[in-house]
């Protein structure tokens, strides 16, 4: 699979993975652009409001205009260009006339690996896959373990779903970490991965990966994919321990309406000061 096909996979999961959400979602040619004007982070990562472009070649500006002039109707003051594999030596000047800034510091790397059976994890915590009398019986737990991710409902809105299986590590009769294996055809996704800060280094993300990479293996997928941050280091040696090798790294960049132009086709509501 090359880069560009894994990118084009990561966009149909990640429409997938969000039919569950708020906010409108569309395909304009190969750009997948979400529009969620209740979410305002100034963090990538966490920010619904993104267009994941994957191709090869350089960005089409009318077609950019034409999204850019959708966020306007809605009032979007922040959002973010995800582009995949990489951005073409062409796109900078195009987005930066826009008003677009690179996303500095912070790296957001997609690996895999074939779906071989993973390497041993050692952790103190028991593992199994969740079910969705979990969410009732451990509701108030599972909350805890993601309360730092921006969809901690996402748990409850997915288990039990065709292509969804969570896992949990007990700590005794309590969970304390969490990871969803998503079934993508040939692909298994690896996401929503989170530990209670209490229980963080004790291995249950390495076992949680292993339960994970098995189960992908029984559903017949040939290779696994996952995504992650370079400032979560912790989250990249655990997947790289398990044989994932990066593939790409996505090439960021925001737009705010408190620092770029107004964009053709419509003005912004400034949200920025008292407004964020």
């Amino acid at each position: 699979m090359t880069p560009l096909q894994l990118a084009q996979t990561l966009q149909d999961i990640h429409q997938r993975l969000s039919a569950y959400r708020s906010g409108v979602e569309q395909r304009i040619g190969d750009a997948r652009v979400v529009i969620d004007p209740a979410s305002t982070s100034e963090y990538p990562s966490s920010n619904r409001n993104r267009i994941e472009w994957a191709c090869d070649g350089p960005r089409d500006a009318a077609r950019l205009d034409e999204i850019m002039a959708m966020y306007a109707a809605r009032s979007v003051g922040r959002y973010f260009l995800w582009a995949s594999p990489r951005a073409h030596p062409d796109d900078e000047a195009l987005l930066t006339g826009r008003g677009f800034k690179p996303v500095p510091f912070v790296k957001y790397p997609v690996l895999v690996r074939p779906c071989s059976p993973p390497a041993p994890a050692k952790t103190d915590f028991s593992v199994r896959e969740a079910t969705p009398e979990d969410a009732s019986r451990h509701g108030a737990a599972i909350r805890r373990i993601y309360a730092d991710i921006p969809t901690p409902d996402a748990f409850d809105a997915t288990i039990g779903k065709p292509g969804f299986d969570y896992f949990l590590a007990f700590d005794g009769d309590t969970p304390v970490a969490a990871g969803l294996l998503f079934t993508h055809g040939s692909c298994g996704y690896l996401g929503s991965a989170a530990t209670h800060a209490a229980y963080r280094k004790r291995g249950g993300q390495s076992a949680l990966i292993a339960a994970r990479l098995a189960r992908a293996a029984e559903r017949g997928c040939t290779w696994c994919v996952s995504e992650t941050i370079s400032i979560l280091r912790s989250s990249l040696a655990n997947l790289m321990r398990q044989g994932f090798q990066p593939a790409f790294v996505y090439d960021v960049y925001g737009w705010n309406s408190c620092s770029s132009p107004a964009p053709s086709g419509g003005g912004v509501t400034r949200l920025c000061g008292g407004g964020e």
